[in-house]
């Protein structure tokens, strides 16, 4: 066992990029640059059987699919740096060829030179995620790109009297696609931003910001971004909200651009035991940035995708989350269900969809846990779309095992189905399999 996962692990470091590596170095190197902070670990082999490979009504095929993961993480602080990163590098492999044997790298990190009451400051962040082909694609590996952000935030600040502060903030990002170098962007732009505390517990930002999205593959689809908003922030001990509102739009090098207002509104109540949350926002973006990356790894929430012609889009999206740990002495509840809708600027790809996730964790003893999980998402296109409406439903349920030297043991079964206008897409899956991980 221990001799599998380093063979999969020394070719993992292999095949990621300089980039990459410079960026998890804080991590990989612990004992240098974490000495006084806090850093995880662990590693994992994953086997797993399914009866439906392909993902497809007509070619069912049965295969044993394996990964092995590391995940590393840290963060450290000291008065002049910080650094928080959390990654997960994998590769999986498939038995009867159904794919192609692939390695993938997720995560993010975030290093920050100076304080928030220094006069400058440098907040440099990385983030890799995976994003469909095609909207409407199934959702297997080999349908799947991924896209690496990488930005730098350069602040200078100057506080006036005591409640007053003003900052000017410079923004350097690439967007990078590891399949798909012709989506890649660069985003050079500034904001100007005054925020004054009306009381020690609220205040208000007034934002202003103008962006250049140019992209080499496409200058016709260069475009500038600009964008003024006005926000309230509230942070109580049982409620905390944030409520903005302003107007964007979008000056594109061929055409007409998009403008509209725009809005944010993010709203947390109640305590560790049972918490609600719920957020919405409107703004312009293009289908190469998306929503930037947003969101923790394993999130359930609508993802991007990375087809069709480059082009701006007016995105609205809501979410609802809650939370409860008081229903049993040793369960716990989630719900997540979000909304959201791509209007778009030339391209014929406006959609909607609608999630629902219920998933729940019960501890059956001090070592062990099961959980349940029922998710469901729908998503239609506009009718001269052409893409396939379709509903998703999947159940899963995972049973865990605690030993006392930090390794642990799961079992799961699961049941994937979706509905399509696409008879090719439509399909039914059964799933089962075993896992052993380490945490250091």
């Amino acid at each position: 066992m221990t001799a599998i996962i380093g063979f999969h692990i020394k070719r993992l470091a292999s095949k990621w990029p300089a980039p990459v590596l410079l960026v998890l170095a804080p991590v990989l190197l612990p004992e240098v640059a974490l000495a006084e902070g806090d850093w995880r670990a662990s590693v994992g082999l994953h086997t797993e059987h399914t009866d439906n490979a392909n993902k497809s009504e007509d070619n069912p095929l049965s295969e044993r699919q394996d990964e092995v993961e590391l995940n590393l993480g840290g963060n450290y602080a000291n008065r002049w740096v910080s650094f928080e990163a959390g990654y997960e590098a994998s590769e999986r492999r498939f038995n009867e060829g159904s794919q192609e044997n692939r390695s993938l790298l997720r995560g993010d990190s975030e290093l920050t030179l100076g304080q928030p009451t220094d006069p400058v400051d440098l907040v440099v962040t990385h983030s890799r995620r995976t994003v469909l082909n095609a909207p409407d694609d199934v959702d297997l590996l080999r349908n799947n790109d991924e896209r690496t952000i990488l930005s730098a935030l350069p602040s200078a600040r100057w506080q006036p009297t005591g409640a007053d502060l003003l900052m000017a903030r410079g923004q350097f990002s690439d967007v990078d696609y590891r399949f798909r170098p012709e989506r890649n962007s660069e985003r050079q732009g500034a904001s100007l931003i005054w925020q004054r505390d009306v009381s020690e517990v609220d205040s208000l930002t007034l934002t202003g910001q103008e962006t250049e999205v140019s992209f080499d593959a496409a200058p016709q689809a260069d475009y500038e971004y600009r964008a003024a908003s006005l926000s309230y922030r509230v942070n109580l001990r049982r409620l905390q909200y944030r409520v903005q509102v302003g107007y964007n739009k979008s000056r594109p090098a061929v055409g007409e651009g998009l403008s509209s207002p725009s809005y944010l509104v993010d709203v947390n109540l109640g305590d560790a035991a049972s918490r609600w949350g719920f957020s919405a926002s409107q703004f312009i973006t293009d289908n190469s940035s998306g929503s930037g990356n947003q969101g923790d790894l394993g999130d359930f929430s609508p993802g991007d995708s990375s087809s069709g012609e480059l082009d701006q889009l007016e995105r609205t999206r809501a979410e609802l989350r809650w939370m409860n740990q008081t229903l049993c002495a040793r369960c716990n509840l989630t719900l997540t269900t979000y909304w959201q809708s791509d209007d778009y600027r030339l391209e014929a790809q406006d959609q909607d969809e609608l999630g629902f996730r219920l998933s729940g964790r019960y501890a059956v003893s001090q070592q062990s846990s099961l959980d349940l999980s029922w998710q469901r998402r729908d998503r239609q296109f506009e009718a001269g779309a052409e893409r396939s409406d379709f509903v998703q439903n999947r159940l899963r349920a995972r049973y865990e095992y605690h030993f006392v030297q930090d390794m642990t043991v799961s079992l799961f079964l699961a049941r994937n189905e979706r509905q399509s206008d696409d008879n090719r897409r439509e399909y039914a899956e059964n799933t089962g399999g075993l896992g052993l991980s380490y945490k250091f």
